[in-house]
């Protein structure tokens, strides 16, 4: 009997690998015999290489590579058993709030008949094939994770339930059977277990499947991470304050200008649920002007300027796109709004040298006319239409052809067959849309509107990277946090969906799956192999950011949208915002931020470049080995595992503090902060009662 539970997914690598390693000897295989002697440090590999632990973290040895968190007590589990050697117990190391599982409720309905009992701590004769290696050795689960290590071969093996995209069960004859993981990070292991009862195999198997796919929103990990998280001294900075939007648009110029605005109109997320609750709008375009131009794009999801070039002053805005049908429908008050930011810039820019909007429709053209039929499409530009328009189309694929081309990477890195992979043609559409948008405003030539369709996934990627090309700011570590803050989460792309986790797991459609950030993250890798002086962060800092985003260590990519950020609820009952119950990425980011320093980084010379020349011919994209090709061996394994939030003591100054303050001061809001503080601490005293 098969038992199968999945939240979908590349359904070509899991079956790519079912018949791997099933002869394999660990005997026969050298790479097993290979044992680390000697600590290795890492501070990250430099930008420019693949071959430098890009994800490494540790000095210490594998028997302490998962060591404990910031805050944490070393080993602590909650809980004592007279069976574990004092070895074990000094190889396991537990993170804050981390717990070794002792007891897990049963799912009914993958076991009606059974009920609530103990989980074996430890299950010994484990063997782990871990795509084409295979060894012996045994399992601990906790509330974070599976723990597989064998000490005397000094290897080990973490998989958070959070990157567990698939799991199989197969049973063999007679008391054996084979638990099958599929990873979203391109990891698959198979468990072999022998001499197990059957009702202890269902216990075991349930226990993975209620872990890796909680009914309960609240029993994700973050949760439990953020009782035991506490602040190492000296640092005090709160990642959930990176990203301030009126300290964002003062910066890049967009507030000090009188022609524009931000508007609190969708404060309480009425008008439209996907978008943040402050936007910026041009000056003269009233909030009842808005009103009705929402109803006029997919989503509500109206035009908005989000950047703005320093020197030519022309603005980069997005939306989704326009509900024009088959009959070619209009709204008088998107086309007024498209022309009030066409004057809105203007006024800021040159006034002789006055320019239009070109709208970057970022779809294939056939794809945006088969929206038609659904009552969507694209603006139908003319001389009584959209004056001083122009509307391009760039053919990047949706999230369907995006999940498709992903499936090819995994047999490419085994086989080495080295061929040209659809991937990076779709990588290199991306950067080719985001250049010319760069072009377009550098060049003074026009304005731009980006779209696709509903504006949250390919629209997220070229205004990130155009503004990343753009403005040097952007290519700091703290820089990407406010962008990857702004144009991803705050304006809606649906981690949740997308990356498969977060509330209501088990109803996720696998066709809503894609690696649309996954795709973002290898486009900035291919930039910083073209400008390796030109970033401030590492390989290791973009590989540890999608490591994290798909362990739901952090509450910053669990929901599809702001709204459900900032209004987090159970039963109905609203109880507080997510970041005062999870910790942010970028609060650890920051605590160990010199792990992540390019050491090339020249500040000066970025500064003085600015606006990035990017290559965007057939070959200049490559297939990134340094996190897709990182799982190849136990050897490649092991020296990659520490990418938790788990390493040695941190280091360094509180940066992002000192970054955050400085950019307060210079855009005239030194002192708000204090005052921001205490109307949040009201406001979460409110919500409390």
């Amino acid at each position: 009997m098969d038992g199968t539970r999945s939240l979908g997914g590349r359904s070509s690598i899991a079956g790519h690998h079912h018949s791997n390693g099933g002869s394999h000897s660990s005997r026969d295989d050298p790479l097993l015999q290979h044992r680390r002697t000697s600590s290795r440090k890492s501070n990250g590999s430099a930008i420019g290489g693949t071959t430098s632990s890009s994800s490494s973290s540790s000095s210490s040895s594998v028997s302490s590579s998962v060591s404990s968190g910031v805050g944490s007590s070393s080993g602590s589990s909650g809980s004592s058993s007279s069976a574990k050697t004092q070895e074990e117990i000094t190889f396991l190391k537990l993170l804050p709030g981390e717990v070794i599982t002792t007891k897990e409720e049963i799912d009914t309905s993958e076991a009606p008949k059974m009920k609530s009992r103990r989980v074996p701590k430890k299950i010994k004769h484990a063997t782990c094939i871990f795509h084409s290696l295979r060894t012996k050795g045994c399992i601990y689960l906790t509330n974070f994770r599976i723990v597989f290590f064998n000490i005397k071969k000094n290897i080990m093996l973490s998989v958070p339930f959070g990157t567990i995209e698939q799991v199989q069960r197969t049973e063999e004859e007679g008391d054996s059977f084979i638990i099958q993981i599929t990873c979203k990070d391109l990891r698959y292991l198979q468990f072999m277990f022998e001499h197990m009862e059957k009702a202890e195999q269902t216990r075991f198997y349930n226990s993975i499947l209620n872990s890796a796919f909680p009914i309960d929103f609240f029993k994700l990990f973050c949760f439990s991470y953020k009782t035991k998280f506490t602040l190492p001294k000296p640092f005090s900075f709160n990642g959930w304050s990176i990203y301030n939007p009126k300290v964002e648009f003062l910066r890049i110029g967009l507030l000090n200008s009188r022609h524009w605005r931000i508007t609190d109109l969708n404060e309480d997320y009425s008008i439209c649920e996907t978008y943040p609750r402050f936007l910026l709008v041009p000056a003269d375009f009233t909030d009842k002007q808005l009103i009705l131009t929402t109803k006029f794009r997919s989503k509500g999801r109206f035009p908005t300027t989000v950047w703005q070039h320093p020197k030519t002053k022309r603005t980069l805005s997005r939306s989704a796109q326009p509900l024009t049908g088959l009959f070619h429908s209009h709204c008088k008050e998107d086309e007024l709004l498209c022309t009030r930011i066409i004057e809105a810039s203007n006024h800021d820019g040159n006034q002789t040298d006055k320019q239009g909007l070109i709208i970057i429709d970022t779809r294939p053209k056939v794809n945006a006319r088969a929206n038609s039929i659904a009552g969507a499409g694209y603006e139908n530009v003319s001389d009584k239409h959209y004056a001083d328009c122009k509307i391009d189309f760039f053919g990047i694929g949706n999230i369907h052809v995006m999940r498709n081309s992903m499936g090819e990477i995994l047999n490419s890195v085994e086989n080495n067959n080295g061929e040209k992979l659809e991937w990076l043609e779709h990588c290199r559409k991306v950067l080719i849309a985001s250049k010319h948008i760069v072009t377009l405003l550098n060049d003074n030539i026009s304005n731009v509107l980006t779209h696709c369709s509903d504006g949250w996934d390919r629209t997220s990627q070229v205004c990130a990277l155009a503004e990343m090309i753009s403005d040097p700011f952007y290519r700091t570590c703290f820089g990407f946090g406010v962008l990857i803050e702004k144009e991803w989460l705050s304006f809606g792309h649906k981690f949740a969906t997308r990356m498969g986790h977060g509330e209501n797991m088990e109803k996720k459609e696998n066709k809503q799956r894609s690696p649309i950030f996954v795709q973002f993250i290898d486009c900035v890798w291919q930039l910083t192999q073209q400008f390796p002086l030109s970033f401030e962060f590492n390989e290791a800092f973009l590989i540890r950011i999608l490591d994290w985003c798909f362990a739901s260590i952090f509450g910053n990519f669990l929901f599809d949208y702001d709204k459900s950020r900032q209004n987090l609820s159970t039963n109905n009952i609203e109880i507080s915002t997510l970041g005062a119950k999870t910790v942010s990425i970028w609060t650890l980011i920051n605590i160990h931020l010199h792990r992540f320093k390019n050491p090339l980084y020249d500040k000066n010379r970025d500064a003085a470049e600015g606006v990035l020349n990017i290559n965007v011919n057939e070959n200049s994209v490559r297939l990134w080995g340094g996190y897709y090709g990182r799982w190849r061996s136990w050897e490649e394994m092991l020296d990659k595992e520490g990418y938790w939030p788990d390493m040695e003591r941190p280091g360094g100054e509180d940066e992002f503090a000192k970054i955050e303050r400085e950019l307060r001061r210079k855009v005239g809001l030194e002192g708000e902060e204090e005052k921001e503080e205490k109307e949040e601490r009201v406001e979460e005293k409110k919500k409390k009662k």
